[in-house]
């Protein structure tokens, strides 16, 4: 969902960040207000490691950098 509505499965680019956001355990992502770009850079750091690395950390907030 995407604002309170249902995102489109069948526009390739939303299909395929649902699927990574799942295989990465992620079930819903809010954001309120403005995001701060250090944030999203460890938002995306987390994305982008092994998935064994992301499930094994003790602490999710020492993943981000």
């Amino acid at each position: 969902m995407i604002e309170g509505a249902a995102a489109d499965h069948s526009q390739p680019g939303i299909a395929e960040a649902a699927a990574m956001l799942h295989d990465r355990d992620i079930i819903t992502i809010s954001f309120s207000g403005h995001v701060p770009s250090d944030t999203i850079q460890a938002f995306l750091r987390v994305l982008a490691l092994d998935p064994a690395e992301r499930r094994d950390a003790a602490d999710p907030a020492d993943l981000g950098g």
